[in-house]
């Protein structure tokens, strides 16, 4: 069976809306920073701390307020724990109000409807990477017992053996999956190390080459004709 796996953020939405409206919240006269640059510096900070996180070093509170005052360190800007904490609360209520990708909904329904098999990725806490599933009305696209977060396994990207575990749940090989993500370092190379077809999605300006992919979307209507390629055979 032909599987397609997706990563969430920044794949199936982005998460530069309700970033930089929280930005934009705090620091109203901030107009001289590249928001692609605080966006790239957030998302390295993430990844930092959700590591210590895994590792038992800091508490769920202390890794979501140190993102935020790592990446404001990052550009001189002032801030303390409490602002950092009102900081994320904002954040993740705006993350309620996220939507897919214009496009995207239709891709997912016409490959359902063609009876792949569709699943899900994701880094992150059980609750706040389900928590922005439903936000995207995604329980009638990818079945929730075909979505697995990372912090439900000893594993998180850019560790191949968490694609590993997922074939293994499934019980799909690997030469019949596609995984489809927006980071080279975390879905692309990890994916192909467990032996996965991957197709990088750069949707933003300045976003990751994809050399190391084995297609690259563009758009949302690359990433439909790119799939639609791939599925022509069976049909």
């Amino acid at each position: 069976m032909t599987a397609f796996v997706f990563d969430m953020d920044d794949t199936l939405y982005l998460r530069s809306a309700p970033y930089m409206e929280t930005f934009r919240h705090f620091f109203p006269e901030e107009k001289g920073i590249d928001p692609s640059l605080l966006l790239k510096r957030s998302r390295y900070w993430s990844d930092f701390e959700f590591e210590r996180f895994k590792k038992g070093e800091i508490s769920r509170d202390a890794m979501n307020a140190l993102r935020v005052l790592d990446t404001l360190g990052d550009f001189s800007l002032p801030g303390d724990m409490a602002m950092a904490q009102d900081f994320q609360r904002i954040y993740e209520d705006k993350q309620h109000r996220i939507h897919l990708l214009p496009g995207l909904k239709d891709i997912l329904e016409s490959l359902k409807k063609k009876g792949f098999f569709l699943g899900m990725i994701s880094n992150g806490s059980v609750d706040h990477q389900l928590m922005k599933y439903h936000a995207l009305g995604l329980e009638d696209l990818i079945p929730p017992f075909r979505v697995l977060i990372s912090s439900e396994t000893p594993f998180h990207k850019p560790d191949p053996r968490i694609f590993t575990l997922y074939l293994e749940k499934m019980g799909i090989q690997r030469r019949e999956v596609w995984y489809i993500g927006d980071s080279v370092e975390n879905d692309v190379l990890p994916a192909r190390k467990a032996g996965l077809h991957t197709i990088l999605c750069r949707w933003e300006e300045g976003g990751e080459e994809g050399s190391d992919a084995d297609r690259t979307a563009r758009s949302v209507d690359e990433l439909a004709s790119i799939l639609e390629d791939i599925t022509s055979s069976f049909s």
